[in-house]
């Protein structure tokens, strides 16, 4: 099949904002596409490192293009990209994520039928070793629900997996830039809740596991995550009042495990050689044996209100907690 970049099927969006270590394996594995009507859009939000520099050599294809914007947040930059796309289909993909070289031609064919508005693969974990392994298997099945229940994997890497038909866009759906760790979890509830998605019961990409993403930004990950489900309360997606509550009490128990694990860390972690601070909650700089004891106690703190509120809401789920305590720290010792 011949490429023409004037009208290409599929417009690829990566975002990307100092990435110069991944993205040529990034964009390798757009090129090595099976299906290669396609053209790229790279949207660089302000990088300050070598990306720029390890764009520019790609850029002799006419498909790709390569546009900067100064630092706006990836939502900003996905939304662009939108902007920009010229394809009947849109497809995401961050920019240390690897696709398989079959990824587009499995699900462009998975979007044929007019029932289906946008599909998604499983996933292989891609770790800084390495080392690659299955991630949990996603679920078409009552997606909205099992996303705002937060249950169970729904889409793996929902940023580097979705492709979509145009039309789920036409009604102005967009990455909120409200949001920047939990920017796809919201636009999927939205996605979901109007349009009709698809699984490809085949692993197509590599999601990279970085230990150093913006994602492990506990404070930052509690704001957004709360703020996504208020939205989604004001937007009426919670179908009663007892299962919102069962949504809030489930997504304040993840937090916490976000807290504890955090708190876990910083025991197992020598002090003042790499120590994770929770005003940044990224490992980043030696810590003093005071801030360390005031990270610990913040960690542990912040779990300990997330499951208060997690019982309060939704009283049910304190036998769920108990169940998980009994396996981990009493049947298993």
């Amino acid at each position: 099949m011949s490429s023409n970049p004037s009208s290409p099927v599929v417009s690829v969006i990566i975002p990307t904002y100092n990435s110069g270590k991944y993205i040529e394996e990034t964009i390798q594995s757009v090129k090595q596409q099976t299906f290669n009507e396609w053209e790229l859009l790279i949207i660089d939000d302000g990088s300050t490192d070598n990306t720029p520099a390890t764009i520019l050599p790609y850029l002799c294809d006419k498909r790709i293009q390569y546009h900067y914007q100064k630092n706006k947040g990836v939502s900003a930059a996905r939304n662009r990209g939108i902007e920009l796309s010229k394809g009947m289909y849109i497809a995401f993909l961050d920019a240390d994520d690897v696709w398989l070289p079959m990824n587009l031609e499995k699900k462009i064919m998975a979007l044929q039928p007019d029932t289906i508005d946008w599909v998604f693969s499983d996933a292989l974990l891609l770790f800084e070793n390495n080392n690659v392994i299955v991630a949990p298997d996603g679920t078409d099945k009552l997606i909205l629900e099992h996303y705002l229940l937060w249950d169970r994997m729904v889409v793996p890497g929902p940023s580097s997996n979705i492709i979509l038909k145009r039309k789920c866009l036409n009604t102005g759906l967009r990455f909120d830039p409200m949001f920047s760790t939990a920017a796809d979890q919201d636009f999927c509830f939205y996605l979901s809740a109007r349009y009709e998605g698809k699984r490809i019961a085949a692993p197509l990409f590599k999601y990279r596991q970085l230990t150093n993403s913006m994602s492990k930004d506990m404070r930052v990950v509690s704001k957004d995550h709360y703020n996504v489900y208020r939205k989604a309360e004001n937007n009426k997606l919670f179908k009663s009042y007892l299962f919102k509550n069962k949504c809030f009490s489930n997504m304040y128990i993840i937090l916490a495990g976000g807290w504890w694990s955090i708190g876990g860390n910083i025991i197992n972690t020598k002090p003042l050689t790499r120590m994770p601070n929770t005003r940044g909650i990224i490992p980043t700089k030696p810590s003093s044996p005071r801030f360390i004891l005031i990270d610990l106690m913040t960690s542990w703190y912040k779990t300990i209100i997330y499951l208060i509120k997690a019982i309060i809401i939704y009283p049910p789920n304190s036998n769920k907690l108990m169940a998980k305590f009994f396996k981990k720290y009493i049947y298993a010792g």
